[in-house]
């Protein structure tokens, strides 16, 4: 029997299939151990990560439920709605408070998203849910929602807007870099490892492709990486092959000379194996020689940042990898003939030119009045040529 005060809880187990074998997953138990069947069956169809996300985010909302006296077969919008009202407005205390969440914008949308992918799933199974699911397209009494069970795209959208003034305001990030501060935070990282990895984001690489390099992933004879999105975690599936920069080769060098050698040599004496991932651990007591976590990284160029002069917190490890679009971008308006959209496509690895539309807004300060005019004229040429709604990159 499990011991906790909750009615569900998360545990970790094994998942079974004829193709792969067994597979690491959650679900959800009650207070005696019993998985909960119809929760369970949604969570096996989802990515390892994914899965463990979303089951606590959807374990909230039961645990809700159930202090409500309702199971999640006889929740509808309004449950959900209220559910996310008492997350918005009760503080650390248990107070209800009327001015100010602490919960932001992001956290709530991310609540919607488990919560309203579950229901979806559900329905494929069952119709005596109250949580119905509609198509998307049908419009919506933007007056009464919090009334009606019909779920739609769009009612999620109003669901997490209603009330926007009491969330915490989105965050704003550096987008890209200018050229000085590039110099600024590469003159403030410590280690060669550190502006290698810099550098390579800037080479239009996305960071978990850059933490999922393996050491034959490098090729010093033809300049680049083999990438792979995973995580920070090589999974076999090979994306693309990136060319590199000359300073990120020339900090990949010094890295692999200086710092990754001594690290591998001390391995060595002791009898140990130093992981076959690129990027290691410096630092003693600190992941020494274990593979380079992305949290980890994200603080030490939130400190080099700061010390450049930077915001830290509009620091992100994905500005690197949106700097080197935009050059190219701005490259492709004045040369189209030498670096073609379906170039840039190929070279950052985005599945449709669909992906370039957010680096055509200029309403960022950084943007001079020249490339204002560069980037209207990459977006007059995009006209026509893709639909839809544009992915983000």
């Amino acid at each position: 029997m499990i011991a906790t005060d909750r009615p569900y809880q998360i545990k970790k187990c094994l998942y079974w299939d004829k193709n792969i074998g067994n597979y690491e997953g959650w679900q959800i138990v009650d207070l005696h151990g019993n998985a909960l069947f119809w929760p369970n069956v949604w969570l096996a169809r989802l990515r390892n990560q994914t899965a463990r996300q979303y089951a606590y985010k959807l374990t909230a909302f039961l645990v809700y439920l159930a202090e409500k006296g309702k199971s999640y077969l006889e929740a509808n919008s309004r449950d959900l709605s209220q559910f996310l009202a008492f997350m918005r407005f009760r503080n650390s205390d248990g107070v209800y408070v009327i001015n100010e969440s602490a919960v932001s914008y992001s956290t709530i949308t991310s609540y919607v998203s488990a919560i309203s992918s579950f229901y979806r799933s559900l329905t494929a199974f069952r119709d005596d849910i109250e949580m119905q699911m509609v198509d998307a397209r049908r419009s919506v009494n933007r007056n009464a929602f919090l009334y009606h069970i019909a779920w739609t795209k769009e009612y999620k959208t109003m669901l997490v807007e209603k009330f926007m003034d009491r969330y915490q305001p989105k965050r704003e990030y550096e987008k890209w870099y200018t050229d000085e501060e590039i110099d600024a935070i590469l003159s403030c990282l410590n280690t060669h490892r550190d502006k290698a990895i810099f550098l390579l984001t800037l080479c239009g690489m996305r960071i978990d492709e850059v933490l999922s390099i393996n050491l034959d992933g490098y090729n010093i004879t033809e300049r680049s990486v083999v990438a792979y999105r995973s995580k920070g975690k090589q999974t076999g599936n090979t994306q693309r092959a990136v060319a590199l920069s000359d300073a990120a080769m020339s900090e990949l060098e010094n890295y692999l000379t200086y710092e990754r050698a001594a690290v591998e040599e001390e391995f060595l004496l002791q009898g140990k194996v130093l992981s076959t991932q690129l990027f290691v651990g410096l630092k003693r007591n600190q992941g020494y020689g274990e593979p380079v976590q992305y949290r980890n990284y994200l603080q030490i160029l939130k400190r080099a940042a700061e010390k450049a002069g930077l915001d830290p917190q509009k620091i992100r490890t994905h500005s690197g990898r949106s700097t080197s679009a935009m050059r190219d971008i701005l490259f492709h308006a004045e040369h189209p003939d030498l670096l073609t959209l379906d170039d840039i496509r190929i070279k950052h690895g985005w599945k449709n030119i669909n992906s370039i539309q957010p680096y055509l807004d200029t309403s960022n300060p950084k943007i001079s009045l020249d490339n204002r005019k560069l980037l209207d004229k990459v977006r007059n040429e995009n006209v026509g040529k893709v639909t839809g709604k544009f992915n983000e990159i």
